[in-house]
């Protein structure tokens, strides 16, 4: 019995780990795609223009988000900011 239980947690746990992943990417680009082919049906500039700033975009973003989570330091409050501090 509880070998049988144990092969299959690692398998389900495996599944879920993998479906995630591939939701996440199948997900991301047809949103690109569909939103791709929207704008050209309107202008073939426009779309190469507004698709490479998205991107960038996008990327700096992220960069931005994760980097003041990791390295944060805390800062002191100056003293007239403070409402801790005795004057």
């Amino acid at each position: 019995m509880n070998k049988q239980s144990e092969i299959y947690t690692n398998i389900r746990s495996d599944k879920q780990v993998t479906s995630w992943k591939e939701e996440k990417i199948t997900r991301s680009d047809k949103q690109v795609t569909s939103w791709k082919e929207e704008k050209k049906t309107r202008k073939m500039e426009v779309i190469e223009h507004r698709t490479t700033i998205n991107l960038i975009e996008e990327d700096q973003a992220i960069t931005h988000y994760i980097a003041p989570k990791t390295s944060r330091e805390p800062r002191a409050l100056p003293a007239w900011n403070n409402p801790w501090k005795t004057r």
